[in-house]
C-alpha cells in the first residue's frame, strides 16, 4: 500500500520528475511528468491516480 502523499510530497516530486525528464526549457504537464514516473516504476498505480485527482483541472496544464 502507498504512503499517503502530502501537497508538499506532489510538489516536490513534481519538480524533481520535470527535472528529470524535460529536456527542454518549457514546463512539463504534470500528466507527462507523472506518467513518466509510473513508467519508469518510481511511482505506483494509485500514487499516480491520487495525484491526478489533487491536481484536478490543472494535471494537463503546462503554462501560458
Amino acid at each position: 500500500m502507498s504512503r499517503e502523499l502530502s501537497s508538499y510530497d506532489i510538489h516536490a516530486m513534481y519538480r524533481d520528475f520535470e527535472r528529470r525528464y524535460n529536456d527542454v526549457p518549457v514546463q512539463m504537464s504534470r500528466c507527462d511528468a507523472f506518467g513518466h514516473a509510473l513508467d519508469d516504476g518510481l511511482i505506483t498505480r494509485e500514487e499516480y491516480e491520487a495525484i491526478r485527482k489533487f491536481y484536478g483541472s490543472l494535471w494537463n496544464y503546462t503554462g501560458d
